[in-house]
Formats: C-alpha cells, sequence, structure tokens
C-alpha cells in the first residue's frame, strides 16, 4: 500500500513539473480552498464576537444596576405603587358586607340613567387566582333601555371612581336590553360570612 501511494506521488509530482496547467490548476484549487477556509473561520470569529459584546453589555447592565442602585429609594417607589394598586381594592369586614358594597354602588351608577326594569343580581364570591387575600365579587344588571342609554351606562361603569372590571357587556336590540356582568376586587375579608 505504503508502494502504491509512492508511485501515485511520484506520478503526480511528475505531472506537475511537465505541465503548466496541471500546476497552475494545483495551485487554484489550494487558493480556493484556503479562501474558503478563511471565510468560513471569519464568520465564525465574527458571529463569537457578537456574542461576546451582548454578553458584555449585560454584564455591564447588571453590574451597573447594583452598583449604582439606591436601593432604599427603589424599595420606597415600589411600595409606593403597591399602596397605590392596593387603593384600588375595595374594602370589606365580610362576604355579605362586600355584597352590599358592590350592589349599592351599581344602583349608584344605574339608577340615574332611566333603565327600565332594572334589576341587579349578585353572583359568585370567590378568591382571585393568584391573588392573596384577594376576593372576586359578581354582579349582573339588566335592564332595558332606551336609545343612548347603553352608552352612557358603559361610560358610566368606566368612569366610576372605584375600579369594577366588565366581565360580560350584552346588548340586545331587539327587546331593547342590556346585560352587564362586573366584578369588584375586595380585600379584608376571608370569604366567610362573618355571622
Amino acid at each position: 500500500m505504503k508502494e502504491r501511494f509512492e508511485a501515485l506521488l511520484a506520478r503526480v509530482r511528475e505531472e506537475l513539473e511537465k505541465s503548466t496547467v496541471v500546476r497552475l490548476g494545483a495551485w487554484g484549487i489550494a487558493g480556493v480552498l484556503l479562501l474558503w477556509f478563511a471565510l468560513t473561520r471569519g464568520d465564525a470569529v465574527a458571529l463569537a464576537h457578537a456574542d461576546y459584546v451582548s454578553e458584555a453589555r449585560r454584564l455591564n447592565a447588571a453590574t451597573g444596576a447594583l452598583d449604582g442602585g439606591d436601593w432604599a429609594s427603589r424599595l420606597e417607589r415600589e411600595q409606593a405603587v403597591g399602596v397605590e394598586l392596593e387603593g384600588m381594592l375595595w374594602q370589606a369586614d365580610f362576604e355579605g358586607h362586600a355584597q352590599a358594597e358592590l350592589e349599592e354602588a351599581l344602583t349608584s351608577i344605574f339608577e340615574p340613567l332611566d333603565l327600565g326594569r332594572r334589576r341587579i343580581r349578585m353572583g359568585v364570591s370567590q378568591p382571585a387566582p393568584d391573588l392573596p387575600g384577594v376576593w372576586q365579587v359578581q354582579a349582573q344588571v339588566s335592564a332595558e333601555y332606551r336609545s343612548g342609554a347603553e352608552l352612557a351606562a358603559l361610560h358610566a361603569v368606566a368612569t366610576y371612581p372605584r375600579r369594577l372590571a366588565v366581565e360580560r357587556f350584552v346588548i340586545t336590540t331587539n327587546p331593547r336590553r342590556i346585560d352587564v356582568i362586573v366584578s369588584a376586587y375586595f380585600t379584608g375579608f376571608g370569604g366567610d360570612d362573618g355571622a
């Protein structure tokens, strides 16, 4: 096997020495392979450099947050936001009180709108998912309306000073009825009736 390889190598050398075209072809192939290798390595180096720059920026941002941060003032700002969010929640001592608060609010919203056959029914009261200590209390309002009152009702619910989440707002034209399901989120009770 070694002899055959040596014979093949000797023959290639002889062809390279004799023919200029073969020599140029061999140099051309070697040049193309070298260029291909340089280009592929250059792309890999560029990708590695881009990754390095990205990670260096992330590290600088994290270091800046640790070094330049006044953590006490950040904590105060976050606590202020928490107090503001808690202020948006309704307060009640027990479930019946929560339902009465919501019913009173809905009455004050819908009574001035001159809706016919208005009916408020309390719905479920349940713990809000993923919010410990917060309870969701639902109610449904059904009424007949005159033209234009449906938009006034929607506006009144949206602009009520305490937060109400509209779960469903259905308007039917024949007969003219609105059905609204709203939720209010309460804190201050554990869901028992307090009785």
